[in-house]
């Protein structure tokens, strides 16, 4: 059976959303990982790439025809314009490999993870929206461990993203993801309330 239900799950950038996806599919639900997809496009469409040298130039691409993640982030984390442009030019791809991705799962219900859901207004692309939200200090302190950035980077990327007190407006379901958190016991009453409800 294709899922009844695809769900979003997004957040500001060092939410964590990735560790929340990790317990939903503990409980045996497929995840559809936004940015690992998006980076794999980025290789392997041949059109996509083509639209994305056209814009940024050869230099998008390193010799070895690997995407150049580095010269694009310096480019459009500093300049929302063309991170606008990035952003029209890959998620149409993104979004009909995700639709494909979907028909091929066999679950009541599957989860896109995606940190742009209403920063790009793809709401319509999923039928219910899950938020993770953190404290903006406790995120600037993960995201230094694992991506090794500076400070003023976070934050610029920070301030890339919409606000997560408008993002919880705009969401069906939150789950809290502070230093003491529950994640696993906040994903299991989730889980079992969309099979009850929703599925």
């Amino acid at each position: 059976m294709n899922p009844k239900l695809f769900i979003g799950i997004t957040g500001g950038i060092g939410s964590g959303k990735t560790t929340v996806c990790q317990h939903f599919s503990a409980l045996g639900v497929p995840i559809y990982y936004t940015d690992v997809r998006a980076k794999a496009l980025v290789m392997s469409d041949q059109n996509l790439k083509n639209d994305i040298i056209k814009y940024f130039g050869n230099e998008a691409y390193l010799d070895d025809g690997s995407y150049n993640t580095r010269y694009i982030s310096n480019i459009v984390f500093k300049n929302n314009s063309k991170l606008t442009v990035l952003n029209e030019i890959i998620h149409p791809a993104v979004l009909a490999d995700a639709k494909k991705w979907q028909k091929l799962q066999n679950a009541p219900y599957a989860i896109k993870e995606s940190a742009l859901i209403f920063e790009q207004q793809l709401e319509s692309s999923v039928d219910k929206i899950i938020t993770v939200v953190a404290p903006t200090a406790l995120r600037i302190e993960r995201i230094q461990k694992r991506d090794n950035l500076t400070t003023e980077q976070i934050e610029q990327r920070i301030k890339n993203q919409l606000l997560d007190n408008i993002k919880v407006l705009k969401s069906d379901i939150l789950i809290f993801n502070h230093a003491n958190s529950d994640i696993e016991k906040q994903v299991k009453f989730i889980h079992n309330y969309i099979i009850t409800n929703l599925v």
